[in-house]
Parts: structure tokens; C-alpha cells; sequence
């Protein structure tokens, strides 16, 4: 929309008119079926916005000066485009999940922008022609609720933050249990291998047992080694085969063990997160799962594994915050 061309007040009635039959529920995606993530984290905002840019629309403000409704207009234009995309994007029933981030984040920010630019000029076009008391009272009353409303969006984006956060761990955590999978998987398969390994090797010492030559061959010495020498070098493989087996087995299940011990980590972070309310615990636990993730842990099949340092785990850190 050409802002110039409309005004400032056309501007934000137009606006107004273009998300006049938008309905919050189509907007947050909540009639979606198929189960897709929806925009349920903002819904705050996602109500707020509608009702915000409804409101300014049927306001005639007086008074106000044209840079700062022009300042208006625009982020009510930009807030409403986004809103139409996001029930578009509902509609359309898309799973790009890109997008999907980039509207709620869009929506957050420019809600909280066009509040803290509208608020004003709305409590000022609200209380005109009244007395000075009363402007005085109406213009504190104004600040109080803005601050409170501004707390109150904070609060719902780091919400929206904590919850993006608990995606990507859980994300993470997948991504590791289906490590952990496919090296049990191999893991088994190593095992196999080696049982194969060592019974022939048991076999082939066994026959060797078994049979060995009665004489030496022609009263040679030498002859006998050459004899004996096709033996020596088929056990000396199967005694390579056995021991690339072993190795292979015991860093599979190395490899197994270590991720499904930084899945639970990222499990049991993601509980815990939900259920505390103290940032300071969060960032304990968060520091003892990043430990658990990118510290060697010990698996008992790694030969050449040191021993870890130790470290204060997450009921010791919590202790220490809490004298504090």
C-alpha cells in the first residue's frame, strides 16, 4: 500500500479492513487436521494484533502529528501482511517449517513495535478535552498499563523462546537416538561376526590338532616348515578377522552407549526445564547436559579411553545457587 498517496488515516482504515474477517483461530492454525505445528505459542499476540489494528482503525486521531501516525501505519501494514500469510500458510495447509518460524517470529516483533508506537497515540486521542487531573490521571493510568502489557509480551516471548529451545533439544535428542539405533544395530552385527571368527579359528586350530604330520617331510626340517606353513597362514587370518571383528564391536557399542546417554541428558533437560521456574536451575541443568554432550564419557569398551575429570554435577550447582 502506497502510505503516501492514502494518509495516515485511510492508511490505518484500509488496514483495518483487510483483516477485518480474519478469525485468530484460522490465523494460529488451530483448525488445522493434520497435526502440523501451529502458531498456539503467540496466540496471545495473534489476538492482540487484530484487535490493535482494528482498534486504530476506527479511531480518527486529532492532534496527532503525521510523522508518527505515517510511524503507525506502516508497522500496521507490515503486521497485517504477516498475518495474512499466516492464515494463508493454515490454509494452504504448508509445512514449511521456515516459514512457519519466520511469521511467528515476524508477528512477535512487530506486535510488540506497533504497541509501544500506538499506545500513546491512542491514550492521547482517548483523553482530549478533559482537565488536567483527570489528562494527569488517564496519562498514568496509560503508562501503567502499557508497562504492564509490555511485561506481559516479554513474559509470552520468551515463551515462545523457551518453547523453540525445547524443539531444538528435542530435535537434538532424536537425532542422537537414532545414532544410538543404528550402532546397536551394528554393534549386534560385530558380535555375530566375531562368533563366526572365533569358531573358525577354533576350527582351524582344531583340525591342525587333529592332523598334524606324523614325520618330518623327506627328514627336512625346512620341508616341514614349508609344510606346516599354509596352516600358519590361515590361522593368522582368521586370527585378523576375529580381532577386526572385536575392535569393530567394541566401538559400535561404544558409539551406542555414548548417544543414548546424551538422549536421555537431552530427555531428562527437557522435564526438567518444563517443571522448574528459576532461570538460575535451568542454566545448571543446561550446563550439566552440555557437559554430558560434548565431555567423553566412559563406555567400558574403549581401550585407550582416559578417565573423565571430575565435574560438579547439576544437584551441586543447584546447592551453590542457591546459598547465593
Amino acid at each position: 500500500m502506497n502510505l503516501a498517496t492514502f494518509g495516515p488515516h485511510m492508511a490505518l482504515q484500509s488496514t483495518a479492513q483487510r483483516i477485518e474477517k480474519l478469525d485468530p483461530d484460522h490465523v494460529e492454525g488451530a483448525s488445522r487436521t493434520d497435526g502440523y505445528h501451529t502458531f498456539k505459542g503467540i496466540r496471545s499476540q495473534i489476538v492482540g494484533s487484530l484487535s490493535l489494528i482494528r482498534l486504530l482503525g476506527n479511531i480518527y486521531f486529532q492532534h496527532i502529528p503525521d510523522e508518527r501516525l505515517m510511524e503507525v501505519a506502516r508497522l500496521a501494514d507490515a503486521l497485517a501482511a504477516d498475518l495474512l500469510d499466516a492464515e494463508s500458510f493454515h490454509r494452504m495447509q504448508s509445512k514449511d517449517e521456515q516459514r512457519l518460524n519466520g511469521l511467528s517470529a515476524g508477528i512477535n516483533s512487530k506486535y510488540l513495535a506497533l504497541f509501544d508506537k500506538a499506545a500513546p497515540i491512542i491514550a492521547t486521542s482517548n483523553i482530549q478535552g478533559i482537565n488536567a487531573s483527570e489528562l494527569e490521571r488517564h496519562l498514568k493510568q496509560a503508562i501503567a498499563d502499557t508497562e504492564t502489557y509490555r511485561i506481559k509480551a516479554e513474559q509470552l516471548f520468551n515463551q515462545q523462546a523457551s518453547f523453540s529451545i525445547e524443539q531444538a533439544v528435542t530435535k537434538q535428542a532424536g537425532h542422537f537416538s537414532s545414532e544410538a539405533a543404528a550402532h546397536e544395530k551394528f554393534a549386534g552385527r560385530w558380535l555375530v561376526a566375531s562368533a563366526v571368527s572365533a569358531s573358525l579359528v577354533l576350527a582351524i586350530a582344531g583340525y591342525a590338532a587333529i592332523n598334524p604330520p606324523e614325520a618330518l617331510v623327506g627328514n627336512s626340517p625346512a620341508l616341514t616348515v614349508l609344510a606346516f606353513a599354509p596352516r600358519f597362514v590361515v590361522l593368522s587370518i582368521a586370527f585378523y578377522a576375529l580381532s577386526v571383528c572385536a575392535r569393530n564391536y567394541r566401538t559400535s557399542r561404544h558409539n551406542f552407549i555414548v548417544n543414548r546417554h546424551r538422549t536421555i541428558a537431552l530427555n531428562t533437560f527437557t522435564v526438567f526445564t518444563t517443571t522448574a521456574n528459576d532461570s538460575r536451575v535451568k542454566d545448571a541443568i543446561l550446563a550439566q547436559a552440555a557437559s554430558t554432550i560434548f565431555s567423553p564419557q566412559p563406555s567400558g569398551y574403549s581401550i585407550d579411553q582416559a578417565e573423565p575429570l571430575p565435574q560438579a554435577t547439576a544437584v551441586e550447582l543447584i546447592q551453590r545457587l542457591a546459598v547465593k
